[in-house]
C-alpha cells in the first residue's frame, strides 16, 4: 500500500503591490539620506581644511622656537627689509618647513583649485601698519572681530596660508570652522558669498558660482 502525503504548504510571494510599496519606501529613504551623506562629506572637507591649518601653525611655532624668529632656509632671520625679497618667503611651507622636517607634507587643503601651481602656499609678509584697512589682501588682520583696528603689529612679520579658487560656500565654511565662537558675533560670519574682514579667516566677495581667494592667519611676531 503506498502512502500518499498531502502538502498544504503554500509558496508565496510579494505581489505587484507589495512591491511597489517596498520600491517606494527606498525612494523615499534614499532621497532623505543622500543629501545627508552629501552634507557629511563637504563638513568633512572643511574640517580637513581646517586641521591642515593647525598643522601649519604647529610647524611655524615649532620653526619660530627653533630659530628665535621666521628665517629662511638658510637659517637667516627675515626681516620686514628682506622679507619681500626671499623667496622662501613666498613658499614658507616648501621651502622652509618641509626640508627643515616641520612639516611631513606640504600645506595642502581638499578646498579650492588646490592641485594647481602654487595656488596653496604658506607664506610670510609685512604686516601693514594699525591704520591701514583691513581687506582680504591686505597684510593685516582684526582676530577679535571687535573692531576695525588690526590685532598685528605695524613692522612685524605675517604669517598666513593662501588658498585659491574656493567657492562662496566653502569659504564661509571654512571661516564658521576657524574663526566660529571665538569671533565676538556671529553677525561677522558673512552670508554665502558675502565678504569677510573680520577675524582668522578672509577674503573678498566671491560672487554666485565664481571662486575667490581665502587668506587665513597664522602667526605673527
Amino acid at each position: 500500500m503506498k502512502t500518499k502525503f498531502k502538502n498544504n504548504s503554500k509558496v508565496q510571494g510579494f505581489t505587484l503591490v507589495e512591491m511597489i510599496g517596498v520600491l517606494a519606501v527606498v525612494a523615499i529613504l534614499t532621497a532623505m539620506l543622500i543629501p545627508k551623506v552629501f552634507e557629511t562629506i563637504n563638513r568633512a572637507r572643511i574640517s580637513s581644511a581646517a586641521a591642515a591649518v593647525n598643522t601649519v601653525k604647529t610647524s611655524v611655532a615649532a620653526h619660530y622656537s627653533k630659530f628665535g624668529g621666521f628665517a629662511d632656509s638658510s637659517g637667516t632671520l627675515l626681516t620686514p627689509a628682506t622679507v619681500g625679497a626671499s623667496a622662501d618667503a613666498a613658499a614658507f611651507d616648501t621651502t622652509v618647513l618641509l626640508p627643515d622636517g616641520m612639516l611631513e607634507k606640504r600645506f595642502s587643503v581638499k578646498i579650492g583649485d588646490q592641485l594647481a601651481t602654487n595656488k596653496v602656499q604658506v607664506r610670510q609678509i609685512e604686516a601693514a601698519a594699525d591704520a591701514d584697512a583691513i581687506t582680504a589682501t591686505s597684510a593685516s588682520y582684526d582676530m577679535d572681530g571687535v573692531d576695525t583696528d588690526v590685532d598685528t603689529n605695524d613692522g612685524s612679520l605675517l604669517c598666513e596660508c593662501i588658498i585659491t579658487g574656493v567657492s562662496a560656500a566653502d569659504a564661509r565654511a571654512l571661516k564658521e570652522e576657524i574663526d566660529g565662537s571665538d569671533i565676538t558675533a556671529i553677525a561677522n560670519l558673512p552670508a554665502v558669498g558675502g565678504a569677510a574682514t573680520k577675524g582668522r579667516v578672509k577674503y573678498d566677495t566671491i560672487a554666485p558660482g565664481a571662486t575667490g581667494t581665502v587668506y587665513v592667519y597664522i602667526n605673527h611676531n
